[in-house]
């Protein structure tokens, strides 16, 4: 494929199809006497306005038009995620152009230091792993056998796949070649608490507390033919906070049982009580959450977001945590676990579904309210186990054995799109914020830090065919 003659705004020619996790390969080439302006593509393009962006160029130059922006555009190469506000303005121009991230726009998630800029009548292939499964993306590129760019692993699953499509920005005579796609399967992993010696698997938390009113949601798993069993799911070291299942001599007749501090709840679970799947009754997967309203002193337990028992008057409890644990070292139980979720401060009614069942947590990620938050979606070989809160309370498992196969996500879309209650989300502030400008090359270099991102959003499909 190659760029149209025209390219004065930015060009996208995206597939009619969309990715999950996928390996992209391809080879770039722009034949003229020198180069000129960007050469790139997109991947994860969800629609116009939501998308990852890799951009690539030989030298800095600022953008012609200086309003409503100051573009930069810096020599090399440089991957954004595109989450813009805007529509179709000279403002989206300036800010795809912007090497930089752009406050409510654009977020920049790796930028090449060594500003390595392309030649013209020189073949460069590329090869792009996007795993939004686990958040994961990096992308090599290659001058012959010499790599000349890579960006090892990045992570950010603020957009959960999506179509592919070269991109052409003031540059003619592109030529897209030789693409080559390899969809891979995708990884939705939880934690199995029945591994002998493996079960007690310890979370640092040494820098915050539960000070006011939290939200603590978790997804378990639980047998379908074992009975007999009794064992904590999570507790802090200091037991301030459990949450613990015990079987009543059936496979389907368990007690789950909370504490806050001296505080206990208990709710019995039946298979006549469980949640509906696809229609059926099905006992798999169930939510639960603890929740404790400082404001109106209640400790709540929820479950399939249903409120299951209350205690009002409850002060307070030192709840303050050096660790936390998921199982019992020495009692394996037939539970696994899935999407554990921490969130400070009130929550509205409204925003129960999102925390439990959404699988983006944007909105309280960018208030900071997520303290901690395990997908379970790593590799099913790695030891890390990945907190996607921003905090970095990534912690190591002792056994990769407690990793399995998960598939709760379909009971949490059920959960959230079969509410007893739908409530309308809160609509987003319609002001725009002022943007981050770059006025130089040297403040844009040092302003070049990518931070993590760790939000997620189901993907549709749709089909776009744009010219922006």
């Amino acid at each position: 494929m190659s760029s149209p003659t025209d390219t004065a705004s930015p060009f996208v020619g995206v597939t009619t199809f969309q990715f999950p996790d996928i390996q992209i390969w391809g080879t770039w080439f722009v034949s003229g006497e020198q180069p000129q302006n960007y050469i790139g593509f997109t991947f994860g393009f969800q629609n116009p306005r939501r998308f990852y962006s890799i951009l690539w160029r030989s030298n800095h130059l600022t953008y012609r038009k200086t309003s409503p922006l100051l573009a930069g555009g810096l020599k090399g190469l440089h991957i954004k995620a595109i989450h813009s506000t805007v529509k179709r303005s000279v403002k989206f121009t300036q800010m795809l152009w912007h090497t930089g991230s752009v406050e409510e726009d654009s977020t920049l998630l790796w930028y090449d230091r060594n500003m390595v800029g392309w030649r013209v009548n020189t073949a460069y292939r590329f090869h792009l792993v996007h795993r939004p499964s686990i958040g994961m993306l990096k992308l090599r590129v290659y001058q012959a056998n010499t790599v000349v760019v890579d960006t090892g692993e990045v992570y950010n699953n603020q957009i959960l796949g999506g179509a592919f499509g070269p991109l052409a920005f003031l540059q003619p005579d592109i030529l897209w070649s030789n693409i080559k796609f390899h969809v891979e399967p995708r990884r939705n992993g939880a934690l199995t608490l029945s591994r002998d010696g493996f079960s007690k698997i310890k979370l640092a938390l040494t820098k915050d507390s539960f000070q006011h009113s939290f939200f603590i949601s978790l997804w378990i798993e639980l047998s379908t033919t074992e009975t007999g069993y009794t064992g904590t799911i999570f507790c802090t070291e200091n037991k301030s906070i459990c949450c613990k299942i015990r079987n009543k001599g059936k496979p389907d007749l368990n007690d789950i049982i909370v504490n806050y501090g001296d505080v206990v709840l208990t709710y019995t679970l039946s298979e006549t009580n469980h949640v509906q799947h696809n229609g059926m009754l099905n006992p798999k997967w169930t939510n639960v959450v603890i929740e404790y309203s400082l404001p109106k002193y209640t400790v709540r337990l929820h479950v399939n977001n249903d409120e299951k028992q209350h205690v009002p008057d409850v002060t307070p409890q030192d709840v303050t945590i050096d660790s936390m644990h998921f199982g019992d070292e020495d009692t394996p139980l037939p539970v696994a676990i899935d999407e554990f979720r921490v969130v400070l401060g009130e929550v509205e009614v409204e925003e129960r579904r999102d925390i439990i069942s959404d699988p983006k947590l944007e909105k309280f990620t960018e208030q900071g309210r997520v303290l901690v938050w395990y997908d379970m979606n790593e590799d099913p070989e790695s030891l890390s186990l990945k907190d996607w809160s921003g905090r970095g309370y990534d912690t190591i498992l002792n056994n990769a054995d407690v990793r399995v196969t998960s598939n709760s996500e379909s009971y949490m879309y059920n959960l959230q799109y079969n509410m007893k209650q739908e409530v309308q989300p809160p609509q987003d502030d319609a002001n725009t914020v002022p943007p981050v400008l770059m006025t130089t090359h040297a403040a844009a270099t040092n302003n070049l830090t990518a931070p993590e991102n760790p939000v997620r959003r189901r993907k549709r499909s749709k089909k776009f065919h744009i010219e922006l």
